[in-house]
């Protein structure tokens, strides 16, 4: 990496990392699979966590690249992107979902702790849904059970630019950041099991893990950059963060850690190492690794990583409940094998499908605001 002027690295210009692209293609097939009962994949939700380190990573390192760019930053241009990237084909769905809500049989309608169906329609398309009720106001709740990761995203799109305006200009913006830290994980001591698993001051402990890491690489100098270049630290953090997953799912197997004590316990540890492994694929070098994580197929997935997150849902419950309901006398494992291909294939169709005739009207349109 070239050094500027003092010794520091000048500034990362690179926009996509087509390696990134493979690191959400495996979340988001993470996420696939624990909702389908793969083996092995009890704890694939930790797909949404890396999913919120690489979003925190790329948001806070192109918030960093304007800055030096400019010496500013636009946040209505910023805006303008996420809304041309995400609202689009979100409240495409989420107008879906209301009128199912609206529109079907009012017994499928219920109050749950305070929250009436008409709160829930609007937490839904004001991204707060994240806040309410995970389940019982609407009989069909679980086609919606996973938008309250949008909706953390985009608390997180929204708070943390104008900050990040205000740390650029301070001169190591990453001790504010290591503080943010500092206070999530205080935060989530206190915080209930519902607080832990969908609030961004808790949940969100890979977005600020994620945004602190690139505020802390902005400006290294280039030496200090160079055990991003190491194949062994590389592949150190890969088969760390690959052992620790793979502990966590045999434990979650033989029932010796729950759901909630993997988010106490284990998840602010498995974000530094996603953190590390998002790191080191963006400054280093394109080694065998990164090789790897941009093989076209898996890299293109990851790309279209969006829509899968969002549609999954709707084909899993194509699939299970109405498609092949009626193979329940079948041999377990052909019949699982059937549904999940199946399973896969929709989902897959329907983001292509999103992608190529919707997302990337919107794409053009967000490129002209760089």
């Amino acid at each position: 990496m070239p050094e500027a002027a003092g010794g520091q690295a000048a500034a990362v210009v690179v926009e996509r990392n087509n390696s990134l692209d493979g690191v959400r293609a495996i979340a988001v097939l993470l996420v696939m699979g624990v909702h389908v009962g793969f083996p092995l994949l009890q704890v694939g939700w930790l797909g949404v966590d890396i999913f919120f380190v690489v979003s925190g990573f790329l948001i806070t390192t192109l918030l960093c690249n304007e800055y030096a760019r400019h010496r500013r930053i636009s946040l209505p241009k910023f805006w303008a992107r996420r809304f041309l990237r995400l609202m689009p084909i979100y409240w495409l769905y989420v107008g879906a979902l209301t009128a199912a809500m609206l529109l079907g049989p009012a017994d499928h309608l219920h109050t749950l702790g305070g929250w009436t169906p008409h709160e829930y329609i609007l937490a839904l398309w004001f991204y707060f849904v994240n806040l309410a009720p995970s389940g019982g106001i609407w009989t069909h709740q679980a086609l919606a059970l996973h938008l309250w990761s949008l909706a953390v995203e985009e608390q997180f799109y929204f708070l943390w630019p104008p900050l990040c305006v205000v740390l650029l200009r301070l001169r190591r913006p990453w001790l504010v950041g290591l503080l943010l830290v500092g206070l999530v994980l205080w935060f989530r001591q206190g915080a209930g099991p519902v607080e832990m698993k969908s609030t961004l001051p808790t949940r969100g402990i890979g977005i600020i893990i994620g945004s602190t890491l690139a505020l802390y690489l902005r400006d290294r100098p280039a030496r200090a950059l160079g055990w991003f270049a190491s194949p062994k630290l590389r592949w150190t953090a890969v088969c760390l963060t690959a052992a620790s997953y793979l502990v966590l799912a045999l434990l979650a197997v033989g029932r010796r850690m729950d759901e909630a004590q993997v988010h106490r316990v284990a998840l602010p540890w498995l974000c530094l190492l996603f953190a590390w492994v998002v790191g080191m694929l963006w400054y280093g070098p394109f080694d065998t690794l990164a090789r790897i994580l941009s093989w076209p197929p898996l890299a293109y997935v990851g790309r279209i990583s969006y829509g899968i997150y969002l549609y999954h849902m709707v084909a899993q419950r194509l699939v299970w409940g109405l498609l092949l309901r009626n193979i329940e006398t079948w041999p377990r494992i052909p019949k699982y094998a059937l549904r999940c291909g199946l399973y896969l294939g929709i989902t897959l169709a329907l983001a292509l499908v999103s992608y190529n005739l919707i997302e990337r009207r919107f794409l053009r349109i967000k490129e002209r605001l760089r």
